[in-house]
C-alpha cells in the first residue's frame, strides 16, 4: 500500500489516530508500528488509540493454541512505573 502525497498530508495534520483490530501477526504487527512511528513523529502533535482483542487461535507453525501478534504487539509498548 502506497500513500498519495494528499494522504501523508493529511495524516501529519490529525491529531487524534484511531485503529482497531489491527493486530494479526509478528509481520504486520511491526508493519503497523513502523507506520504509526512515522505518522506519530511529523506534524502535529497526536494521540493514538487502539482497540484489540487477545485472540486465540491453533497454530499450525506451532501445534499450539497461541495469540498472533499479541507479544509482539506488547514489546512495543513500555512500562510505565
Amino acid at each position: 500500500f502506497s500513500w498519495t502525497p494528499s494522504e501523508v498530508e493529511e495524516a501529519e495534520k490529525a491529531s487524534l489516530l484511531l485503529a482497531a483490530d489491527v493486530i494479526y501477526n509478528d509481520d504486520l504487527t511491526d508493519a503497523l508500528f513502523g507506520t504509526l512511528q512515522k505518522l506519530m513523529s511529523r506534524g502535529s502533535t497526536k494521540v493514538l488509540y487502539l482497540a484489540l482483542e487477545k485472540r486465540y487461535n491453533f497454530s499450525l507453525s506451532d501445534l499450539d493454541v497461541v495469540a498472533n501478534g499479541y507479544s509482539c504487539f506488547k514489546s512495543y509498548l513500555k512500562d510505565e512505573i
